[in-house]
């Protein structure tokens, strides 16, 4: 069997590989008139997301050699929809032309305008630019010092000329910027790749004495890390207090008597810059450590046979202490996260027998099973003793913060009888049977059936008809017959009826399936919610049904994405009518109320029947191994949630696309306007942002999703406002020397321009019906003057009005 897999396996993921090499196109090609034909240069974009450039490279095929075997391969960077690159030969001769620089040099490109390129993806030709076996020249696509581009977004291994547009030849001649060109290259965009920033949050302190010492957790979330990170001490001249390559960093202060406050930072021991916030410390004195009275815990129980009934803890307290048993205190620890998970004093505990020495105290309540817990027992804060069962501890908060436990040795399990507990008997810990509240002893409970167990206690009769196996009151073992066996109720079966699905094993032992009827096709996911800040909550799947049709045709299937992208089913569901909550006009809308994964995951619907209604996915896209998918890629809803995402807001479908920030309205009709308006962004047009460029302040989210709108709050040399037709957002342009502008004043609002030396307004710049704008000629800084009044002598600020 593992064979037929691994083949199956083997078929689809070339077809995986290929699927992820539809999203890079040839946007274009110039062939520049500088010096030397320069700038050469081939620019691609992309259609959708690339998470990995690696994956394509380019070939340029000069004077009809076909392939030449010579590539240039891109680095593993990455690119969003929409993004364009460049390559060129001549980063300073490209820079010249365009004004930006472009993101990758290489030989490759060297065009003379009749000459091809070809794009690849994993080795395969996904676009061409020009006919490889064909001499450019004379040819309708020729772009001899002029440039082609692309009309559409889609690649095409077989050069066809109609989907091309053509500056023609000789088109840059005598041109010195694009900006300034007759006929300019129409996409002169570029976006670079930008290493990801690396980035230190969710600094947090915990600390408490250990003994004389004084121990701290830093604690704290790196991304985009190196691995190794110090905590330094601000305040005391940046000195390194500890090191470490994961969250916690512990800090040991020892025989600490300050309780003078200190500031620490976190930083990456590569990158300097890469810091956290500034956190301060409050150390406690530990040069008075309290001792502790004498008291240990003495017996306790976790797991047994009967669904961990009896757990219990014990501890003896001295008859010398005299102090209050509220100072006593026991904290539970749990070893998945190494934190306390519950806390107790002594003061809720039960008193047992006094044996002449000590007085035993019990409390009975909830344990956990393990593996690696444990149980620590401090006074006044003073630890007094730390053990664990089933593994040892290192714990992260509490009374006992950097102790590692003692590991007792001796553990239960669910086969444990329930009156046994972990005792401790002369400095040993042994199972034995339970003396809880009383003087603790090694010696075994008495057994109803020598050799086999008590009565009631689980067992093997041997006969594979039977279940629920226990001792009887004769000691024997039976159990109750199985009348399905060799199969049991709820097991898989087929009843051979073609209109039947999903066939089961009934309570009477038939075998009966769900009658398929009607799919309703027409029903699509109205709504999702998989994360959100803090612990994820009120996660839902909600399908939307054209109201009437039947809701039980529809299955439900929840994809995980495996690290080689493919994705398996984890688990599945069938709707019932008791899944339905409201309807609308046109839908009747049901509610799977079940928890999501995060990261790339997918939501596939289907019906009882067989046949794939939807396949969506987050966060990326998953090719299906199995299920009602299998073979299809999921389509990627392109909207995501996390951190940013509150509690009450999911992801919602208006009918043609998704959005996120939601008001959730699981069960009811969408309402998009409570959706964010910049998905990508997890903001609003109008929110508060930060555009990058540190010469600017009170930016703002614009109507395209872009970070802008921003005043000046420094002077540059030479100001260049926006391009040709671009609108002008409201505000003070100003430079030391000179500003620059062509674009569009919008109506109603207020332009200055205010240059050092002049202000050059270019033919294209245009001022719409009624709409003021302001010139000063004055140092950059100086306050542009007010709005003129009456005065006769005042500076006039004309108002251009067009009839």
């Amino acid at each position: 069997m593992q064979k037929i897999i691994l083949s199956l396996f083997l078929g689809v993921l070339p077809l995986f590989v290929q699927a992820q090499c539809g999203n890079l196109y040839i946007g274009g090609a110039i062939d520049g008139p500088l010096s030397g034909g320069t700038p050469k240069a081939l620019q691609l974009c992309a259609s959708g997301p690339v998470p990995d450039l690696s994956i394509y490279s380019v070939d340029g095929v000069y004077n009809e050699f076909g392939v030449n075997g010579l590539e240039y391969t891109f680095p593993p960077d990455a690119l969003n929809a929409g993004d364009c690159v460049w390559i060129t030969t001549s980063p300073i001769s490209f820079n010249n032309f365009f004004g930006f620089p472009a993101c990758y040099e290489s030989i490759e490109v060297s065009n003379n305008g009749d000459d091809a390129f070809l794009l690849y993806c994993n080795g395969i030709t996904v676009d061409a630019l020009g006919d490889p076996n064909i001499d450019g020249t004379g040819q309708t696509w020729e772009y001899l010092d002029g440039w082609i581009a692309a009309n559409d977004a889609m690649p095409n291994p077989v050069f066809d000329d109609t989907e091309w547009t053509y500056s023609g030849i000789n088109a840059l001649d005598n041109e010195m910027t694009n900006a300034t060109a007759v006929t300019p290259y129409p996409n002169a965009v570029d976006n670079c790749f930008t290493p990801p920033v690396c980035d230190i949050i969710g600094t947090s302190i915990n600390g408490n004495c250990s003994g004389n010492n004084y121990v701290f957790y830093v604690s704290f979330s790196a991304i985009n890390g190196s691995g190794t990170y110090n905590v330094i001490n601000v305040t005391n001249g940046n000195t390194v207090l500890a090191s470490g390559t994961s969250s916690p960093i512990i800090v040991t202060l020892p025989n600490n008597a300050s309780t003078t406050p200190f500031d620490i930072q976190v930083v990456d021991n590569a990158d300097p810059t890469c810091v956290s916030t500034t956190r301060t410390v409050n150390p406690s004195d530990c040069s008075t450590f309290l001792t502790c009275p004498g008291a240990y815990i003495s017996e306790f129980a976790y797991d047994c046979d009967m669904d961990d009934a009896n757990e219990v803890i014990e501890v003896a307290v001295p008859n010398s202490y005299t102090g209050s048993v509220a100072d006593l205190q026991i904290d539970l620890y749990n070893g998945l996260n190494d934190m306390v998970y519950n806390t107790i004093t002594l003061d809720n505990f039960t008193v047992g027998t006094n044996d002449g020495t000590v007085t035993y105290y019990t409390w009975v309540g909830f344990i956990q099973n393990g593996s690696s817990d444990g149980l620590a027992l401090s006074f006044q804060g003073t630890p007094c003793e730390f053990i664990s069962y089933e593994g040892e501890i290192l714990a992260l908060n509490g009374p006992a913060i950097g102790q590692t436990s003692n590991e007792i040795g001796v553990n239960q399990t669910n086969v444990t009888p329930c009156n046994e507990t972990i005792q401790l008997v002369n400095g040993t810990w042994f199972n034995a049977c339970a003396t809880v509240g009383d003087v603790n002893s090694t010696a075994a409970c008495v057994v109803d059936c020598a050799g086999f167990g008590n009565i009631g206690d689980s067992c093997d009769d041997g006969d594979p008809a039977t279940d629920n196996d226990t001792v009887q009151a004769d000691c024997s073992c039976a159990g109750t017959i199985n009348p399905c066996f060799p199969d049991n109720v709820g097991d898989e079966c087929n009843d051979f009826f073609s209109f039947t699905a999903n066939d089961i094993i009934q309570a009477d032992c038939s075998c009966a399936g769900t009658i398929i009827g009607i799919c309703p096709t027409g029903a699509f996911i109205n709504e999702f919610h998989y994360d959100n800040v803090g612990d994820d909550v009120n996660e839902f799947i909600e399908i939307a049904v054209p109201n009437g049709d039947d809701p039980t045709q529809i299955l439900i299937h929840l994809y995980n994405s495996s690290t080689n992208g493919l994705g398996f089913v984890t688990n599945d569901y069938q709707l019932s009518n008791s899944d339905f909550v409201s309807s609308d006009a046109n839908y009747d809308y049901y509610v799977w109320n079940i928890s999501l994964q995060n990261d790339s995951e997918g939501i596939s619907i289907s019906c009882l029947g067989g046949g794939l209604i939807q396949f969506i996915s987050y966060e990326g896209f998953i090719m299906a191994f199995n299920g009602p998918a299998a073979n299809f890629t999921s389509v990627d809803v392109g909207v995501s949630e996390g951190t940013p995402i509150q509690i009450g807001e999911s992801i919602q479908f208006d009918g043609s696309s998704w959005s996120n920030g939601c008001t959730a309205t699981p069960g009811m009709t969408n309402n998009p306007s409570s959706c964010y308006s910049c998905p990508t962004a997890f903001s609003n047009i109008g929110d508060v942002c930060d555009d990058g460029n540190p010469n600017t302040a009170d930016e703002t989210l614009q109507a395209d999703c872009s970070c802008g709108g921003g005043i000046l709050i420094g002077c540059l040399d030479t100001l260049y406002v926006p391009g040709p037709m671009t609108p002008i957002p409201s505000g003070l342009y100003e430079a030391n020397h000179v500003v620059t502008s062509d674009g569009q004043v919008i109506t109603g609002d207020t332009v200055t321009f205010h240059g050092g030396n002049y202000v050059e307004l270019r033919p294209e710049f245009d001022v719409p019906i009624n709409t003021q704008f302001s010139i000063f000629i004055n140092p950059c800084g100086t306050p542009p003057i007010p709005k003129p009044t009456n005065d006769e002598n005042a500076i006039k600020i004309k108002t251009i009005k067009k009839d």
